[in-house]
């Protein structure tokens, strides 16, 4: 799950639910290191792992531009924003890409929660 000062207005149900947004886009970023640059497919595998949330958009983007791109050949970023219950969270997952391929930026990934998520619970 993100990092989000909005992840504090999550239940623990809905915290739980909201992790399949990070997987979704794990899942994708996998694709495109084994070779998938379709927009389309990468789109669906997203969409596919936020089954039951309501998505507001998942989009592939050019990294200098924000624009739609048709197909991957360039650095770009695959967001999502989705609601879960009341609370709209946002994610993203970066692509390099260089003519040996393609590299997905996953972020920071931390083993337990951060503490500034147990401060705002408390």
């Amino acid at each position: 799950l993100a990092l989000s000062s909005r992840n504090v207005f999550l239940s623990d149900e809905e915290r739980t639910r909201a992790l399949a947004i990070s997987g979704s886009l794990m899942k994708a970023a996998d694709a495109v290191e084994r070779g998938e640059r379709s927009p389309r497919v990468l789109e669906a595998i997203v969409r596919a792992g936020l089954a039951g949330l309501e998505i507001d958009y998942v989009a592939l983007a050019d990294a200098a531009t924000a624009r739609s791109v048709e197909t991957l050949v360039a650095d770009a970023f695959l967001a999502v924003a989705v609601r879960v219950g009341t609370t709209r969270l946002i994610d993203n997952v970066s692509f390099r890409v260089s003519a040996d391929g393609a590299d997905a930026e996953r972020g920071m990934l931390l083993d337990a929660p951060s503490i500034l998520y147990e401060r705002d619970r408390s």
